[in-house]
């Protein structure tokens, strides 16, 4: 489909502006700046800015949707189709701390501003879909070898082992050890779970599956 003059005219402007965020963010702070100052250093009119986006949460979201795309992709596209379940949550949430050590004030505050977010983001609540609905997949793989129950629902098992990877990249980023300390801690942690995801051993009392 051939893009339209509108639709280019809007997506560079939109570049600009995410362009001029990062930028302006990495130097005064996320809390410092304005919506205004964006639109300056962008080189775009305000009102135009923000019929594009409501807030600068909202373009923290789409800086950091598209990067952790990209970085989530690669981590799939990369993972060994034989791999077990804890090597492939480490091998993808390994590329993703790696990413965020690029930069990790500005990542910390997107962190922040996921959990307990002041305003924003369908970007946002798309984004987290998109990472569960992976980790399911991962999870339905799992259950597909026989390494997780059949009564395992994917979607359950990857919040909690999403939350897992949260609980830990929170003392990552509060400088509780580095990044190959926090893989070792997440392991211990994703092993930890399997013991709950695995298949009922015969004569054992079954789980209650989900109805």
């Amino acid at each position: 489909m051939v893009e339209g003059l509108r639709e280019r005219n809007k997506r560079q402007k939109l570049e600009a502006a995410k362009k001029a965020a990062r930028q302006l963010f990495a130097r005064q702070g996320f809390e410092a700046t304005t919506i205004r100052q964006i639109a300056e250093r962008a080189g775009i009119g305000l009102g135009t800015l923000y019929s594009y986006v409501p807030n600068k949460h909202e373009l923290l979201d789409l800086i950091f949707h598209e990067q952790w795309s990209a970085v989530e992709d690669a981590a799939y596209a990369s993972l060994p189709a034989d791999v077990g379940l804890v090597e492939g949550l480490l091998h993808v949430f390994g590329a993703m701390v790696d990413s965020y050590a690029k930069d990790p004030e500005l990542s910390k505050t997107f962190l922040r501003e996921t959990l307990l977010p002041t305003e924003g983001g369908e970007t946002r609540r798309e984004r987290s879909r998109q990472v569960l609905t992976r980790l399911a997949g991962l999870v339905e793989r799992a259950r597909e070898r026989g390494e997780v129950g059949q009564e395992v629902d994917p979607l359950a098992a990857a919040t909690n082992l999403f939350g897992l990877y949260l609980l830990h990249l929170l003392g990552w980023f509060g400088g509780l050890g580095n990044t190959a300390e926090f893989l070792e801690r997440l392991r211990l942690s994703l092993e930890l779970q399997m013991r709950g995801l695995r298949p009922a051993k015969p004569g054992s009392s079954p789980r209650r599956s989900r109805a």
